[in-house]
């Protein structure tokens, strides 16, 4: 008999009392019940830790801190300890979907090129009322391109093999706080293949006291700076097609002669391409920006788009039909 793959779950928790019952429920009631939950606590100021002190089953690895050491180090340290094939992410203001683990461990032993495994995400309120279904790109093409345009993936969703993070060195950055996920999927998307399962695996809490509301601004400005450094990335692009693809990612109209994106737009995909960026992504996503650009911008903007977009829509369908997709691509 085959035996099944251990998995380590990370999962930090500061000041997260209000929810953390909910948190380590669902995991304790996976049906995938091969797994370490390592439960890193940070010197919290309410009772999370009195919480996690009151639970006495054997697969909780508890780590109590002293004093605080911040998200990052806590990740790190969850990486430094993990004993399994694979290892998922948990917060502990979210909720596990029963199967979640069972059918990541499916996904991955089913296909030994993923590398990283996400999924849907169903947020909720803080009262736990449902809210909108997070969809995220399936395939590991779509997600290298939307890379491009911010943190597409929902990082408790994932799961990962261990091995390609160890033997590649990586680890959580202390320089991206705030970010330190999309900035590692930065790095790991050039080393393996990504996929998202299109279906929830996870009811992502949104509320108030969580870092994407907290530091929203912060957030913003590194993912600028990402998207910069992946673009950069990309070799021998002259500077007059980075101003142009960068203002174009970024949405800086004002500064864009649309006139002459497709001859940089050309270049920009050529050289992506090289890179291991699959053709149809892109123009997925150039297709589908334009058009958003198109019915969303007014007045004099939304003429000259709408000029723009009517003038070059043979090259648009070309692009389109030659890579086999849809023309109008699904909405995020």
């Amino acid at each position: 008999m085959k035996t099944q793959p251990f998995v380590s779950i990370i999962m930090p928790v500061y000041n997260a009392s209000e929810y953390l019952h909910a948190a380590i429920d669902s995991i304790l009631q996976q049906t995938y019940n091969y797994f370490e939950f390592i439960v890193l606590e940070d010197a919290s100021t309410d009772n999370s830790r009195e919480i996690i002190q009151s639970y006495t089953n054997a697969r909780i690895v508890k780590y109590f801190n002293p004093q605080n050491q911040g998200l990052i180090h806590q990740l790190n340290k969850g990486l430094s300890i993990v004993k399994g094939k694979y290892i998922a992410r948990m917060d502990a203001d979210d909720i596990a979907d029963p199967e979640r683990l069972e059918k990541q461990v499916a996904c991955m032993e089913q296909n030994p090129g993923i590398g990283v495994c996400g999924s849907y995400a169903q947020v909720i309120s803080e009262t736990g009322n449902p809210q909108k279904l997070w969809k995220m790109p399936q395939h590991h093409e779509d997600i290298q391109a939307e890379l491009l345009e911010g943190a597409v993936l929902c990082h408790p969703t994932i799961m990962f093999r261990a091995g390609i993070v160890k033997q590649a060195g990586m680890n959580y950055s202390p320089d991206w706080s705030h970010l330190e996920d999309y900035e590692l999927w930065t790095r790991l998307i050039n080393k393996t293949r990504f996929y998202v399962i299109q279906e929830p695996l996870l009811y992502y809490r949104n509320h108030q006291t969580q870092v994407s509301n907290e530091h929203f601004s912060i957030q913003q400005e590194g993912m600028s700076k990402l998207i910069e450094r992946q673009l950069q990335g990309i070799n021998n692009m002259s500077d007059k097609t980075y101003s142009v693809v960068w203002n174009f990612l970024r949405g800086n109209w004002n500064k864009l002669n649309w006139e002459t994106i497709p001859e940089h737009w050309n270049l920009f995909y050529k050289q992506a391409m090289a890179l291991g960026y699959n053709g149809s992504a892109l123009d997925k996503l150039y297709i589908k920006r334009l058009f958003y650009f198109a019915v969303t911008l007014r007045n004099s903007a939304f003429l000259q788009k709408l000029k723009f977009i009517k003038k070059n829509i043979k090259t648009f369908i070309f692009w389109s039909f030659k890579q086999k997709i849809y023309f109008l691509t699904r909405k995020r």
